[in-house]
C-alpha cells in the first residue's frame, strides 16, 4: 500500500489527493454533461451536502470513535465518509439547487449519475492504495497484503463495478431514456454495489442480527431506484375502462 505520496518535503495522503482529484472531476464532468447554468450551483451543492452528511453519518455510526474525539469529523479520511448518505445528498442537494433555479431537477439529475463513475472509480482506487478499504482475508493469487494477512483487494473490486457501471449507463444513454431514466438506473446500480462487496469488507459495520448496515441502505437505494422507474401512467385500456 501508498498511503503517503511523498513529493520532495510534502507528504500526501493518497486517498485523501484521490478524493478530492474525484470530486474535481466529477464537478467538472457534471457541468459539461448538464450544459444548464444551474449545473455549477448544483455541483457546489451537491459535494458540500455529500461530504457533510457523508461524515456526519459514519461518525454517528461509529459514535465511540468519534464521540471521543469530535474533531475527526473534520478529518480529511477518504475511508471515513458513509456512500450511502453521502450519495442520498447528493441528489436531494441537485433537486433542491434545480428547483430554486428554475432547471429540471430530471435533467440535471441523469447528467449528475452519468458523470459520477469514473471520478468513483478513481476514489476507489484511492481507497486501495492508502490501505483504508481491507477486505476479508483470502487466498486467491490476486490477494494482497493489508493489515498482516493476504486480503481481497476491495477497492479493485470497486473501481471495476464503477467501471461497468459507467459502460452501462453510457450504453444507455446513447439511447436517449425519458428524463431521469438513467439516474434511476445508476441508483439502482449503485445499490447493487453495495449488497455485491459489502460482506468482503473487513471493517464492514453490522447490526445485532449480523447484517450488513451499508447493504440494508444499498437495499434502500434499490427500492427507490425501482419505484422511481415504475410507469408512471396507466395502460390507455385502464385509464379508459375498457
Amino acid at each position: 500500500m501508498y498511503p503517503l505520496l511523498e513529493l520532495g518535503p510534502l507528504n500526501l495522503a493518497t486517498g485523501g489527493l484521490t478524493l478530492l482529484l474525484a470530486a474535481y472531476w466529477w464537478s467538472q464532468r457534471f457541468e459539461r454533461r448538464a450544459a444548464h447554468p444551474a449545473a455549477a450551483d448544483a455541483a457546489i451543492a451537491a459535494l458540500v451536502a455529500a461530504v457533510l452528511v457523508g461524515r456526519l453519518a459514519f461518525g454517528l455510526t461509529h459514535w465511540s470513535l468519534y464521540g471521543a474525539d469530535p474533531a475527526l469529523f473534520l478529518a480529511l479520511r477518504i475511508a471515513e465518509f458513509w456512500w450511502p448518505a453521502a450519495y442520498g445528498a447528493a441528489l436531494l442537494a441537485i433537486v433542491l439547487v434545480a428547483r430554486w433555479r428554475g432547471a429540471a431537477p430530471a435533467a440535471l439529475l441523469d447528467a449528475a449519475a452519468l458523470a459520477l463513475p469514473w471520478p468513483q472509480a478513481l476514489a476507489s482506487l484511492g481507497l486501495l492504495l492508502s490501505g483504508d478499504a481491507p477486505g476479508q482475508p483470502t487466498s486467491l493469487p490476486w490477494a494482497v497484503p493489508m493489515l498482516g494477512a493476504l486480503r481481497h483487494p476491495l477497492g479493485a473490486y470497486l473501481a471495476l463495478s464503477a467501471l461497468a457501471l459507467a459502460a452501462a449507463l453510457g450504453w444507455l444513454a446513447r439511447r436517449q431514456p425519458p428524463p431521469g431514466r438513467l439516474a434511476a438506473v445508476a441508483t439502482f446500480g449503485q445499490g447493487v454495489l453495495l449488497l455485491l462487496w459489502e460482506p468482503l469488507n473487513a471493517a464492514a459495520l453490522t447490526t445485532v442480527a449480523g447484517v450488513h448496515v451499508v447493504q440494508l441502505a444499498g437495499l434502500g437505494l434499490i427500492i427507490g431506484a425501482m419505484l422511481a422507474l415504475r410507469p408512471t401512467t396507466r395502460p390507455l385500456a385502464d385509464a379508459t375502462g375498457s
